[in-house]
């Protein structure tokens, strides 16, 4: 009996040669983050009314949150506790009353933001390249709405962005 299942697992192997498929190219490693900026941790909270894409809305950031928001989408970045460098967001869309997380990875493969510097520069010396004209502004912040959009709109449903993309 042994020497049947050996006879047939030998002439299993011999039918069916299995080959590892070749690698054709090497993966990318992940793009570098950029340094922050001296005064990253020191940033002074403003309030920024602003036009977006020609719509109002408004920017308020601190040194750990900076949100963009017009009247019906509201962008929420948030700086990672370990690693300040890194960045996750928020998006809520009001319309459909949901709220979708956007991970590190999703942010950067996503929306071709490569951590926090670069949050930084969109709503200051970039700006211009993202749509985004300066109104008025003023030192200080609403707090409250700096909170994580999943807090300040508990009524809301809640997606990652891959389930949100699926439904859409």
């Amino acid at each position: 009996m042994i020497a049947a299942v050996c006879a047939s697992s030998a002439l299993l192997e011999a039918q069916h040669q299995f080959v590892l498929p070749k690698r054709l190219a090497v993966e990318p490693s992940p793009p570098v983050l950029p340094a922050l900026p001296d005064d990253a941790d020191a940033l002074e909270p403003a309030t920024i009314e602003i036009r977006l894409h020609g719509q109002p809305g408004k920017v308020l950031r601190s040194a750990r949150r900076i949100l963009v928001a017009t009247k019906s989408r509201e962008w929420l970045f948030q700086r990672n506790v370990l690693d300040p460098r890194r960045v996750s967001a928020t998006i809520t869309e009001h319309p459909e009353q949901a709220v979708v997380e956007y991970a590190e990875s999703d942010v950067r493969n996503l929306l071709g933001i490569n951590g926090w510097a670069e949050v930084l520069k969109l709503t200051s010396t970039d700006a211009d390249k993202a749509g985004i004209t300066v109104v008025s502004a003023k030192t200080g912040v609403d707090e409250g709405l700096l909170r994580p959009s999943h807090v300040r709109f508990p009524g809301y449903k809640q997606f990652d962005v891959a389930d949100w993309l699926e439904g859409k």
